[in-house]
């Protein structure tokens, strides 16, 4: 039973309520990581400057928000101010 401040709603016992951030766990490993970065060619994306593995950041193409899925077809290696701006869009 999920109570509210005015009413409480009855849910069905087979449902369960779980908060976004437990459902997207899914994080790239780090062979993940090394794999996207040499496809990208160790470089940016966005800008094509050459990009350090330590500095590098993943990118989601469709973003999870969307039903993107955290797999190499849907990340890219970005540098942070090229990520910087396609987050704040």
């Amino acid at each position: 039973m999920l109570r509210n401040l005015v009413r409480a709603i009855k849910f069905p016992r087979n449902i369960r309520i779980v908060p976004a951030h437990k459902r997207c766990k899914r994080r790239p490993t780090m062979k993940q990581r090394q794999r996207i970065w040499h496809r990208d060619g160790c470089r940016c994306t966005i800008c094509r400057n050459p990009l350090r593995f330590q500095k590098m950041e993943l990118d989601h193409i469709q973003p999870r928000v969307l039903g993107g899925r955290t797999n190499d077809k849907n990340l890219r290696s970005v540098c942070n101010p090229c990520h910087k701006l396609l987050t704040s869009e």
